[in-house]
């Protein structure tokens, strides 16, 4: 159906089986900026029903995007797993069965597994034991997922050898107990030796924090993210009815608590602005105490916002995304950016100190530094280039964070050669108008 309906912009799929009940189709695509309009056209085409749920999403590796969190998160806690499995799987129904959301998922899944289990009509190791349990389980993979024998190398290739039947001859409990199973010349059925059941197997376990939970989580389409806080807030009504529903029938109901979806998200983009707010602190304490002026240390700083700028104009130019990558190129950047911004601003201020009139000494500073500040942006922009190019094997994993640091560092160099001296003139000329 993908290479029926996106054949034209598909180089290549390759798919992941994950087990039974869930799977993964990844798709290699020949023009990525058409990648938006791919995955609203496959949330179109494949509509989850209640029996199948589909998610669509995008990744690129070399552009590492912001983590994009969903948009509810319930966390089902406390009491048994078992009744926490079954309020998953009735939570998950109501909220399909209502449209509220495009796409839910229940973490660990909520689909019953079952397993087969067999127990010995025999005591391990009495003088009645006819078969060890180590010979009956070896019937049982034999008869189920195989048992691995041998390898064999032929032509460079690996080939294992397994000893399993068709998966067709046994395909319920009752042909399994009746398999037949050699004995002292006679064949006896399987189902005579050991009770045989198919029972459910114990719900996963699956902890955060230390605290065993059943996390679900629903996603909107990126057309319906606009109404987010209104579906949000019909999920919480529905859960609402749902709790006071189920607490009427038995009092012993998990807890359903709606948290922050994003909650880990805003964590760390808290301590990102906190790790950026200290470095920027702490260059212009370091500017203070060497230029012992407080102006003269903010005109340091002005660098910074000039290579923000460098850095979304360069992305946008080379089609490029804000991305971790890129993120990483911008805090490089900063470094670069603030000290052609010191080269400027402390010449200017030593020639007015020696008695030049502002305009003089920032036109002068300006011509004397010019070439310093151009060789240093130069080399840093020609060592980064072929990073920006993505040039060798894996090189477009860190290109975004190239281009950030090329293009930034270029704009940023021009930027910073009008923009900083004009601004110190301006401060330097009424400065001296007050005196």
């Amino acid at each position: 159906s993908v290479n029926r309906n996106f054949s034209d912009e598909v180089i290549y799929t390759f798919t992941q089986i994950q087990g039974a009940h869930d799977g993964n189709i990844m798709i290699r695509m020949k023009h990525k900026e058409k990648i938006t309009a791919m995955v609203e056209k496959a949330e179109a085409l494949y509509k989850n029903t209640p029996t199948k749920f589909y998610w669509v999403d995008y990744w690129n590796p070399s552009e590492l995007s912001i983590p994009d969190p969903p948009q509810y998160r319930l966390e089902i806690t406390d009491g048994d797993p078992v009744k926490r499995l079954q309020t998953a799987q009735d939570v998950q129904a109501l909220l399909t069965e209502k449209g509220i959301f495009d796409k839910i998922r229940v973490t660990p899944t909520a689909d019953k597994e079952k397993e087969i289990r067999l127990q010995p009509y025999f005591n391990s190791g009495s003088e009645s034991e006819v078969l060890s349990k180590e010979e009956l389980s070896h019937y049982l993979r034999v008869i189920t997922g195989g048992v691995y024998v041998e390898r064999l190398f032929q032509k460079q290739q690996e080939i294992p050898i397994y000893l399993r039947l068709n998966s067709d001859e046994v395909t319920s409990i009752d042909q399994l107990k009746a398999f037949p199973v050699g004995f002292e010349g006679r064949l006896i059925p399987l189902g005579a030796l050991a009770q045989i059941s198919l029972e459910d197997r114990p719900p996963r376990i699956y902890r955060e924090n230390q605290k065993s939970l059943i996390v679900l989580s629903a996603r909107l389409n990126k057309s319906q993210l606009s109404q987010t806080k209104e579906k949000v807030l019909q999920a919480n009504e529905v859960i609402r009815q749902f709790k006071t529903k189920r607490r009427s029938m038995t009092s012993d109901l998990p807890s359903l608590v709606e948290v922050q979806p994003d909650k880990d998200l805003q964590q760390s983009l808290d301590q990102l602005k906190w790790a950026v707010a200290i470095s920027i602190a702490l260059v212009f304490l370091t500017m203070v105490i060497q230029l012992g002026d407080i102006v003269h240390s903010l005109l340091v700083l002005v660098a910074i916002p000039l290579g923000f700028i460098g850095v979304l104009v360069s992305l946008y130019v080379f089609k490029s995304t804000l991305s971790l990558n890129s993120g990483l190129g911008t805090i490089l950047l900063n470094g670069i950016a603030v000290a052609n911004s010191i080269i400027l601003v402390d010449f200017i201020r030593k020639l007015h100190d020696a008695g030049k009139d502002p305009k003089a000494a920032v036109i002068e500073a300006s011509l004397a530094r010019i070439r310093p500040i151009l060789m240093t942006s130069l080399t840093t922009v020609l060592g980064m280039l072929p990073i920006a190019l993505g040039f060798g094997e894996g090189g477009k994993i860190l290109q975004p964070l190239g281009i950030a640091v090329c293009g930034g560092l270029w704009v940023s160099t021009l930027l910073t050669l009008y923009i900083v001296p004009a601004l110190q003139y301006l401060y330097l000329a009424r400065r001296e108008k007050k005196a």
